[in-house]
């Protein structure tokens, strides 16, 4: 797999791990990605077309396809063409890689005048039970143009259900309705009802949706026709209208209601609006008892219930506490909530938020401290982290033992121990006694859970069904059926799974006993032990614990109880607080594990994926290449110690190192490699820069392989008018005579402009390890740059890269070789765009009989929209390049940088951070990538044509958007209902200001179009910076109430809560500077104090540095100076630059262990030149340089680039200032990736 593929499956896949020559240990196999290769359509002949299945434990005999027509996505009982499925046939070139298999399925030619749209699924279990249509993909066969019409097609389900007549009634209770729905074969689960509300606005009537009273409808069936009442609200005249879908399919039947106002002499049920006024609450302790108050509440009429933890700046959802929350109704006007918060080591900072909408919310801050209890009488809830749905693919009953334990095992996706839920049926009765002994063991892709059943139970038989959502929702398809028997009843039972194997009888063996976590700091805490073996059982698991003092180990009473299966058991100990450090001893049987308390705490583990590992040429040598640099956290010997191939151990005079991000493995004796030989890793033997430790992995050996680690200008990467000499370096191991290259233009036919086998690129060997490419470029003859694309192979042409030498660690996302060719005289340094293409999941083309690269069909399976563009040209900044979009009303939209509160249900998004700061933008020079997520639950009003068309516009200068050069997103419609509408209808115009309190205008103000439905800021409504004024709030319309910023967050152009239409926002600033003031002074640094605290003179400089130590910046940058120390925050004092004091103002501290941000005002007040850098801290000192560099001219252009990148490759430990902000992006697409992730907690 090319690090292209592998950086693309990092970012589309959640928490799923595609590496290159290693498979991830799982008993199952996985789907996790599917590529298709060929274009998006084929010849009406038909033929071949070419996918990559992308998995774990991948099997050619378990893989399967599943092909039915493109109009059937939607039917359970679609046909499926076998004779397209018999046609799979595997390419030999993965036969031996279980992560990705290559191969090609036959189609068969079209006979039709119209295109034939064909979906292909694929499994990997081989049973067909997971059909993965979350990777699904079309083929198009092209129209025959000699063909015959196509048959007309009506769906079976369209021809059973069918609704004839709709009729009302009112009753005698004025605002009451019956309704009645007549038809065909009508199914109260397929029939749903929508009760929209007219609204008037500026003098136009339209209709919304009314969710109240939408959720309050109940269907019931009365012979063949379904009934449903609506109670309509009395305290005005006001129309409605009750729409019905088939499905997602809306009928053209619809009613209109006009509901008058009751005369209030007479009794009428109250129908008094729902409004939320006010939340208090009473704390004690952990437990909080909240006091909702406003107008005609219900606990069933709170939709919003959120909790956000806010930890290290960043706020976590706590699904697991909203799932706690106990509401209570006191009266009409007061609701009752308590929540009882987890205990805690630290104090912390919780958001809760109780509401009718989004928009219509309360939220109230909570405070827990350490030393907060439960009450006595309230259970202590135990922490645990946002739960993640998962899902189950398969469930099997292991067996019953002796003492009527049953024991499981599940497989699936995302399984974990928070998210499964267990329910146990013995005929029609539920045995929650039974679900109440519940125990699992889940590891992602594995489950073993059990229950204790009764001895009484014997002879009976029990359906157990199983979740992984934590939900009440549980599917036949996840249970089993058993009976629990004697030993001695051997009568087969039809209930029972006879495909189960018996669990295995023999004496109980130990393999291997670790602890999962082995170091607690001094405050204690859960250690876990994990015990792997044969025929293992809990109660026969005597684990002893031994505390070591003064060398001797000393027996201690406490008590573990282990839960698994007969192949793993695990158990948690708890340990006490302690003023040093203890070490522990836990024995079991004949092993050991050691946990220490009062120490470093244990880091966190990540998995580990290496880039490759191949063997030398003389068979002694194994070289095993990572994404980016570690450092052991053991010994020498103990790493040696923990490393076997092919399951035997290092001898002595073998020889082991860690050089950057490879490790290098010197053998005394050569090495002879089998087919699937492979070398093994211990955990926690090394750790990343963000003070990650490895997990246990392992990689394939290859034998001596060519490799490329790197392509970089010598010359002619940016190249004026007349075009020129291109020249590149290529460097990596085994080149040999092997290198190929191609040369391609930026344009929609990606145009063939020179190859090594015509001769018009040269390669020129200077050794195994560097080569150089050389080719001329022709003149550019036209108004706008144009680019061309350098890819190499290294196998001979059979595979091409352009992305040697991309850094996951930086933003280098599916990096490009370019060179670009302006259309100036001369070389500058202005921002230019050659071309831009758009792709997304994998599609491309827009689907037209010729592909077109510039647009793109996102594809109806995939619940996110995202999509990939890709830029060509020079100078490019990812720090400068904006974004737009322009939909088919004219619209403009802004995307929104997600901070956490907005998701892209109707919001253009850009989610992951770059190197500066910004979202979603990454690259600098000839390349770049935006990563844009579109708006999923938007559609056109129309028969046919109802998929929303976006074009998609760049400011590569950061002013002036290209209208020329542009790309095309059409969002395909799924047929889903309540989709908000692309209508003129619902187009206001907002009138955005930007003044004083007293009404001075600061900058000039602008009307703004946007979507009633929509929020102000994807209209690019937001606050903008004014040197001399500080932000101090928002106001809206007449209103002179001043708003918090935050209140844009959520704020949309009408809230249907208030019934509000947003015409006018004003922000408001005030004054900071008087006009003649320097703005560039800054009370940074304290020139009167040299000294540091009074205990400095006795520290030392103990401290470590993980990030920004003898960083290089530029004067005057506008970029942050980040620092990140190994030290508790907590006792950080003050920072000093050449022995002065810098004022608390300049920077930010913040946890993870000590981070240190100075801000752009202090970074201007620095000089050229050398500066001492000192961070003060209780138990020690960190001391740097910074050195202050004079900028300097970026002419010409690409030599400067060349030797800026080079140097920045090899200091790339040292000078990764902005790692943080790229990791955490990361950690927002959910990858496990060992080096590209930064946990926070």
């Amino acid at each position: 797999m090319n690090n292209k593929k592998k950086i693309s499956a990092l970012i589309l896949l959640a928490s799923m791990l595609i590496p290159y020559s290693t498979a991830i240990a799982s008993p199952n196999s996985e789907l996790t990605n599917v590529i298709k290769e060929s274009q998006s359509s084929i010849s009406y002949e038909g033929g071949e077309v070419n996918f990559t299945i992308e998995g774990s434990n991948l099997v050619e005999n378990d893989i399967k396809a599943y092909v039915i027509a493109k109009s059937d996505e939607f039917n359970t009982n679609a046909k499926r063409f076998s004779n397209i499925e018999k046609t799979i046939k595997f390419s030999s070139e993965t036969k031996s890689d279980t992560n990705k298999k290559k191969l090609t399925l036959t189609f068969p030619k079209n006979e039709y005048k119209e295109s034939v749209e064909y979906l292909v699924r694929f499994s990997v279990d081989g049973a067909e039970k997971s059909i993965a249509r979350d990777q699904q993909r079309i083929v198009k066969v092209r129209k025959n143009p000699s063909g015959i019409d196509k048959p007309s097609e009506k769906k079976e389900s369209q021809e059973e259900f069918e609704v004839t007549k709709f009729t009302n009634k009112e009753t005698t209770t004025k605002g009451k309705y019956d309704f009645t729905v007549e038809g065909k074969k009508l199914d109260t689960n397929k029939l749903k009802v929508k009760v929209l509300s007219e609204f008037e606005m500026n003098g136009s009537k339209n209709y919304m949706k009314d969710d109240n009273l939408t959720n309050s409808v109940k269907l019931s069936k009365n012979g063949e026709d379904i009934k449903f009442t609506i109670d309509f609200p009395t305290n005005e005249d006001k129309k409605y209208k009750v729409e019905l879908f088939n499905g997602y399919t809306k009928l053209d039947k619809n009613l209109i209601i006009e509901v008058k106002k009751s005369n209030t002499e007479k009794p009428v049920t109250p129908t008094e609006e729902t409004t939320l006024n006010s939340v208090n609450y009473i704390k004690d302790g952990l437990k909080y008892t909240f006091s909702i108050k406003g107008t005609n509440l219900d606990v069933d009429k709170i939709k919003v219930k959120k909790v956000i933890l806010k930890e290290n700046g960043r706020p976590i959802n706590q699904t697991d506490l909203v799932d706690k929350i106990k509401l209570e109704k006191v009266s009409d006007t007061e609701l009752k909530a308590t929540l009882v918060f987890p205990e805690t080591t630290e104090d912390k900072e919780y958001k809760v938020s109780f509401g009718l909408d989004q928009a219509d919310k309360k939220t109230v801050t909570c405070k827990v401290t350490k030393d907060d209890k439960a009450p006595k009488e309230e259970e202590t809830i135990t922490p645990v982290n946002p739960t993640t749905k998962g899902e189950i693919t398969k469930v099997s009953l292991i067996g019953v033992n002796q003492s009527y334990e049953a024991s499981f095992t599940i497989t699936g996706l995302n399984l974990s121990n928070d998210n499964m839920k267990v329910k146990v049926l013995e005929g029609m009765k539920e045995r929650i006694d039974i679900e109440k002994t519940f125990k699992n063991i889940a590891t992602k892709t594995t489950a073993m859970p059990s229950l204790n059943f009764k001895k009484e139970d014997k002879g009976k038989t029990f359906k157990v069904y199983f979740n992984a959502d934590a939900s009440n929702n549980f599917e036949e398809k996840n249970s089993v059926s058993f009976k629990i028997e004697s030993k001695n009843n051997l009568d087969p039972d039809p209930t029972v799974d006879h495909n189960v194997d018996e669990p295995t009888k023999g004496d109980m063996k130990i393999t291997e006993l670790k602890a999962n976590n082995p170091s607690l700091d001094k405050n204690g805490g859960i250690a876990k032990v994990t015990a792997k073996g044969k025929n293992l059982d809990s109660k026969n698991l005597k684990a002893e614990i031994y505390k070591l003092v003064n060398g001797k180990e000393e027996k201690i009473d406490k008590k573990v109880e282990f839960v698994g299966t007969d192949k793993l058991q695990s158990a948690s100990i708890t340990f006490e607080k302690v003023e040093k450090e203890e070490t522990y001893i836990v024995k079991l049987n004949d092993k050991s594990c050691k946990i220490t308390v009062g120490g470093k705490k244990s880091l966190d583990t990540v998995s580990v994926v290496p880039d490759v590992c191949y063997l030398n040429n003389q068979k002694n040598k194994l070289t095993v290449k990572l994404f980016a640099p570690v450092t052991l956290t053991v010994s020498e010997k103990e790493f040696k110690d923990a490393i076997t191939i092919d399951s035997k151990k290092l001898t002595d005079e073998d020889k082991v190192s860690i050089l950057g991000k490879n490790i290098i493995i010197e053998l005394k004796d050569k090495l002879a490699i089998k087919a699937n030989s492979k070398i093994e890793f211990k955990e926690r033997l090394f750790k990343n820069e963000n003070n990650e430790e490895n997990k246990a992995f392992y990689a394939l050996i290859q034998n001596a392989i060519p490799y490329g680690s790197s392509l970089e200008f010598v010359e002619g990467q940016v190249l004026a008018k007349s075009g020129g000499k291109v020249k590149l370096k290529f460097t990596g191991e085994n080149l040999k005579d092997n290198v190929k290259v191609k040369v391609l233009k930026s344009d929609k036919q990606r145009t063939k402009l020179a190859t090594t086998e015509d001769g018009t690129v040269i390669v020129s060997k200077k050794n195994d390890n560097e080569q150089e490419i050389s080719f001329n470029l022709p003149e550019n003859k036209g108004k706008i740059s144009e680019s061309y694309t350098i890819l190499v192979s290294v196998d001979g042409g059979r595979k091409y890269m352009s992305d040697y030498g991309a850094n996951v660690l930086k933003s280098e996302k599916e990096k490009t070789t370019v060179a670009t060719v302006l259309a100036d005289e001369t070389i500058s340094n202005k921002p230019t765009l050659s071309f831009m293409s758009i792709t997304s999941y994998g599609t491309e083309g827009g689907g037209n009989e010729e592909p077109d690269i510039t647009i793109t069909h996102t594809p109806v399976g995939q619940a996110s929209k995202k999509t990939w563009i890709s830029l060509y040209g020079a100078n490019l900044d990812e720090g400068v390049t904006k974004v737009k979009v322009i939909d088919q009303n004219d619209i403009e939209w802004y995307p929104i940088e997600n901070e956490g509160t907005t998701d892209s249900m109707d919001n253009f998004l850009m989610v992951m951070k770059n190197n500066k700061g910004r979202f979603g933008i990454f690259g600098d020079g000839t390349s770049q990538k935006i990563e844009l997520i579109c708006p999923r639950n938007i559609k056109v009003m129309g028969k046919e044509a109802t998929s929303p068309i976006y074009k998609i516009l760049v400011a590569v200068d950061g002013i002036n958007y290209n209208q020329e050069i542009t790309v095309t997103a059409i969002i395909t419609d799924d047929g889903d209902s309540g989709k908000e509408i692309l209508s003129k209808d619902n187009i206001k115009e907002v009138c955005v200001s930007y003044e004083t309190e007293n009404g001075k205008k600061i900058i000039e103000s602008k009307k703004v179009k946007g979507y009633t439905w929509s929020k102000l800021r994807s209209f690019n409504i937001r606050a903008v910076e004014k040197d001399g004024y500080k932000l101090q709030g928002v106001k809206i319309n007449d209103n002179n109430e001043l708003k918090p910023i935050s209140y844009l967050n959520e704020a949309k152009i009408y809230d249907s809560s208030s019934k509000i239409l947003i015409k006018n926002v004003k922000f408001i600033y005030e004054k900071t500077k008087k006009d003649n003031e320097n703005p560039t002074t800054t009370p940074s640094i304290n020139p009167n104090h040299n000294t540091s605290s009074d205990n400095n003179e006795n520290l030392k400089d103990t401290i470590k540095f993980i990030l920004g130590k003898n960083q290089k910046i530029k004067l005057n940058s506008n970029e942050n100076l980040i620092f990140e120390m190994d030290a508790n925050v907590k006792d950080f004092i003050n920072a000093y630059v050449d022995e002065h004091l810098v004022d608390k103002s300049m920077y930010t501290v913040k946890k993870g262990s000590t981070i240190i941000t100075f801000n752009k005002e202090f970074i201007k007040t620095l000089k050229e030149g050398s500066h001492d850098i000192k961070f003060e801290f209780k138990n020690g000192l960190a001391k740097t340089k910074l050195i202050v560099e004079k900028n300097k001219s970026k002419v010409p252009l690409e030599k400067k680039e060349e030797k800026e990148k080079n140097k920045e490759q090899q200091n790339l430990p040292k000078t990764s200032i902005t790692l943080t902000n790229v990791l955490t992006s990361l950690i927002l697409s959910s990858v496990g990736v060992f080096t590209s992730l930064k946990k926070r907690k």
